[in-house]
């Protein structure tokens, strides 16, 4: 019984060290959004990776970059290849903008995974908010999915929920298209009782691009911090770690 439960210790604690961890520096504390040359020292995902359960599909063409101030955590998606398949209506709940290509973040503050964002964006600038609300502890599996009976009888999914005073901008580029978004503090950290994000500080996130041009019409995920395809949203145990650094540090 002993070793067995060891073993389950020591496969949880390698899971764990398994995620990847980004510092992410600090730019001008004044700024509501950063000047061009800032991403320039921005903190950088030079690629995604594919799904725990799915093997490579050629070279990755997604990078992301980050920034934050006291106020706001920058992020930016810069995605190479093709033309983009675009939603062509509004994004709803029931039609949300993950049928077609977009970029997703999913952002736990709190790192405990009872509540969290999913916020999804495409080449036009549109974006769709929902918030995960668990009532009990998330309990997951060794591959980070929450347990199916605690998604049964706890899990709440809220896609009426908007990020206030969210900003995003997207363009083409060639090839492919660019979104950057301005994620304000105080909503996020509102668990926490504060409106602003300190030195030091640490939160969960993972990082995902949908990407529906290949021919099959199935969509080709890749994940910063890899989870199960298509479980993204309940798997809040396999997010990764930002650490937000103070100014000059790297």
């Amino acid at each position: 019984m002993r070793l067995l439960l060891f073993a389950m210790c020591w496969v949880a604690t390698m899971r764990a060290a398994d995620r990847p961890e980004l510092t992410i520096p600090m730019t001008q504390a004044s700024a509501a959004w950063p000047a061009e040359s800032a991403w320039e020292t921005a903190a950088r995902i030079p690629a995604l990776s594919p799904p725990l359960n799915a093997a490579p599909e050629g070279e990755e063409q997604t990078t992301v970059r980050l920034l934050w101030t006291r106020d706001h955590l920058f992020v930016r998606f810069t995605c190479r290849e093709g033309t983009p398949v675009n939603l062509d209506a509004t994004p709803t709940a029931e039609r949300p903008l993950h049928v077609a290509d977009c970029v997703e973040i999913f952002l736990d503050p709190v790192g405990d995974g009872r509540v969290f964002a999913e916020l999804q964006f495409d080449s036009q600038g549109r974006s769709f908010d929902a918030l995960h609300v668990y009532s009990a502890e998330p309990v997951a599996n060794e591959d980070f999915t929450i347990h199916e009976d605690v998604i049964r009888r706890e899990s709440w999914f809220f896609p009426e929920w908007t990020l206030p005073g969210m900003r995003v901008e997207a363009r083409a580029i060639a090839p492919g298209w660019e979104v950057t978004v301005a994620l304000p503090a105080s909503p996020l950290l509102k668990r926490l009782g504060r409106t602003t994000f300190e030195t030091g500080e640490e939160l969960r996130a993972n990082f995902l691009r949908l990407d529906y041009s290949a021919a099959s019409g199935k969509p080709r995920i890749t994940n910063w911090a890899p989870v199960v395809f298509g479980r993204a949203h309940r798997s809040p145990a396999g997010m990764g770690r930002l650490v937000l650094a103070g100014p000059g540090n790297p």
